[in-house]
């Protein structure tokens, strides 16, 4: 956790460019990005120094940073994000094009033990995929018994897995997950609780591989080092239940209904999925249309597991690596509810291009303070203050 200290109590000590100091004009914006003099990290953390991060590698390269909410309870950061890489046994015996591969995830849980479905997701996947050795537990049949043994899973990427291999591994792991979440027997997990899965897989080729369940998001940049335009080249949707696909499918299933809150384009509430618990009177509802988890009462409401899919091709790109750089990002909502899509890729791209010493944890620290002030500023005039838990993840892609 990073703490709470407001970024203009900081001064700064480096500019990210030699022409226009720390001041980065978009559009008709002007963004003050002071630099920090180290990252804001509590002692507890291993990355206390900006020099000490040199032994986990190239500052400008990646980062990965969470915060945890204000709820007025005692609920734990239910945030979850990861950076995966494959293992030297798919990188060598010749396959060098895969040294530059990984897994970039963002996983924000909800629920009264949401934590631990995130959680959950983000040991799991990567070892569904075989990013990471490991075991996972055998899917049986819903509502039988899952077998806790080790069993080589057949989402294991390997280095002549296809491209529909791959995006057949994605939607079958979360599939899989949805069932080992839903109908485990070891009763750690409420029905109530789930998780968003929002994830950029690179394997092999110059394709980015996209999986999005819920309303967390992934999105990919080019940065130019002659030029320094950033451009978003792809962003994934957040799923939600007002969108008209969505919409129709949650209408015509079993019991579910769509809230869509009046003013919400004021407002900024969510639309909602609503379904009437079994065996009661009670209601429940749920801010996306898609998640990993959350029980049967709302996969019978329409609410389901499989990811939208996406591969992006980055073929063009390999032939501006003078020139341009591409970079990946995973978000929960907690942060972009409060930071333009547009400008968090203008902070971080600036910050991976940029010829001074800022590094991209530092970068992202101060995306999820500057979050976090408008989240307090925002609910000033709310009973009982409320911000959401904040995570970001960014890896360079090496082409």
């Amino acid at each position: 956790d990073i703490v709470d200290q407001p970024l203009n109590n900081f001064q700064p000590t480096s500019d990210l460019d030699n022409n226009r100091g720390n001041e980065l004009r978009t559009n008709d914006k002007l963004l003050q990005l002071s630099t920090l003099p180290e990252p804001i990290v509590t002692a507890k953390s291993a990355f206390k120094k900006s020099k000490e991060l040199k032994k986990f590698g190239h500052l400008k390269d990646y980062a990965v940073v969470t915060r945890k909410g204000f709820y007025g309870s005692n609920l734990p950061n239910q945030d979850r994000a990861i950076l995966a890489f494959p293992p030297a046994s798919i990188v060598k015996d010749g396959n060098e094009h895969h040294r530059h591969d990984f897994l970039l995830g963002i996983f924000d849980g909800h629920g009264e033990l949401g934590h631990q479905s995130s959680a959950f997701i983000a040991h799991d996947l990567p070892r569904r995929l075989g990013l990471i050795p490991g075991s996972v537990k055998k899917p049986k049949p819903r509502n039988e018994s899952l077998l806790k043994k080790k069993y080589i899973p057949s989402t294991i990427l390997t280095a002549s897995s296809t491209q529909g291999d791959i995006s057949r591994a994605l939607e079958q792991s979360f599939i899989e997950m949805n069932n080992e979440l839903n109908y485990s027997e070891d009763n750690m997990r409420p029905n109530m609780s789930g998780s968003t899965a929002s994830v950029i897989l690179k394997w092999g080729g110059p394709e980015l591989y996209v999986a999005n369940v819920g309303d967390s998001r992934t999105f990919i940049c080019t940065a130019s080092r002659i030029s320094s335009e950033i451009e978003i080249i792809y962003e994934s949707r957040p799923d939600k239940p007002n969108l008209p696909d969505e919409a129709a499918r949650i209408e015509a299933s079993e019991s579910g209904a769509v809230y869509n809150p009046p003013n919400a384009d004021i407002t900024g509430e969510s639309s909602r999925v609503v379904v009437t618990m079994p065996g009661s009177t009670s209601m429940q509802a749920l801010a996306m249309s898609r998640s990993i988890g959350d029980g049967k009462a709302f996969q019978d409401a329409g609410v389901i597991p499989n990811p939208i899919l996406d591969v992006v091709d980055l073929t063009p790109y390999t032939q501006q690596v003078e020139d341009k750089i591409v970079f990946a990002v995973a978000a929960s909502d907690g942060l972009l509810d409060r930071i333009d899509i547009d400008d968090a890729a203008w902070y971080i791209g600036t910050a991976m291009i940029s010829r001074s010493d800022l590094n991209l944890l530092t970068l992202c620290e101060q995306l999820i303070l500057e979050s976090s002030m408008k989240w307090q500023t925002q609910n000033s005039n709310l009973l009982m203050q409320y911000r959401d838990d904040i995570s970001i993840a960014v890896t360079r892609v090496h082409l």
